[in-house]
């Protein structure tokens, strides 16, 4: 059965084998021990994540310099790349998160939960109701 869900960019078949990154490693000198450890165990493959506070530090104002570094060092040392989307949080708590969404209330931000206030990043749960208490689902 041939590989048809990973391709490369001349679209051939490409079957990924490599190592994950450490969570907090992107933009810093963990990603060049990461690449070198790929390498000395003979993958062809990077995972490395990417967070949504860097990517999008204000509403609407992007930076992709996070994401371009990591791809040029990636394809500097002859490697494919995963990119790992962290865009909300980490053991509950809303560590990728850009601040404006933090400090936002609302749909999108702190919701009040039965004792104290907790970070749900839903819009869907705008409105919902429960005893009277704007709870989300």
């Amino acid at each position: 059965m041939e590989n048809t869900f990973f391709t490369d960019a001349s679209g051939k078949p490409f079957m990924p084998v490599g190592l994950q990154a450490h969570n907090s490693s992107t933009g810093t000198g963990l990603i060049k021990k990461a690449l070198r450890a790929v390498a000395a165990f003979g993958g062809n493959c990077l995972e490395a994540p990417v967070y949504w506070y860097c990517v999008e530090p204000e509403m609407d104002r992007y930076d992709m310099a996070l994401v371009k570094g990591i791809i040029d060092e990636t394809r500097t040392a002859g490697l494919h790349l995963i990119l790992l989307w962290f865009g909300t949080s980490k053991n509950g708590h809303p560590n990728y998160v850009p601040e404006y969404i933090k400090r936002q209330p609302g749909p999108i931000g702190w919701r009040w939960g039965r004792i104290k206030p907790r970070f749900l990043l839903c819009p869907c749960t705008a409105g919902k109701h429960w005893n009277g208490i704007k709870r989300p689902l």
